[in-house]
């Protein structure tokens, strides 16, 4: 198993908002790759601003790099112009 880590940062505000789209469009999306095994938002907060790491769990490298493609990428933006990362 190999584990992939993204992060994103937004408000405490607008934290359900992305909860939302991530359970609702990300989730969905991610069960429908081969190698895809689980997935978990873990979120920190200073009261304003709330940090976020996304751990994805998938079979194997090869199996992210169908999903993402290879080498390390920055994006603003998730695929199919979805929701920004930075939601601040």
């Amino acid at each position: 198993m190999v584990v992939r880590f993204w992060s994103a940062r937004t408000t405490e505000l607008r934290l359900p908002d992305y909860l939302r789209h991530f359970n609702n469009r990300v989730l969905p999306h991610l069960r429908s790759k081969e190698g895809f095994v689980e997935a978990r938002v873990l979120t920190q907060s200073d009261g304003v601003v709330v940090e976020m790491i996304v751990e994805t769990l998938w079979t194997s490298l090869e199996a992210i790099e169908r999903f993402a493609g290879t080498g390390p990428r920055i994006r603003g933006r998730g695929r199919g112009g979805g929701a920004p990362l930075d939601l601040l």
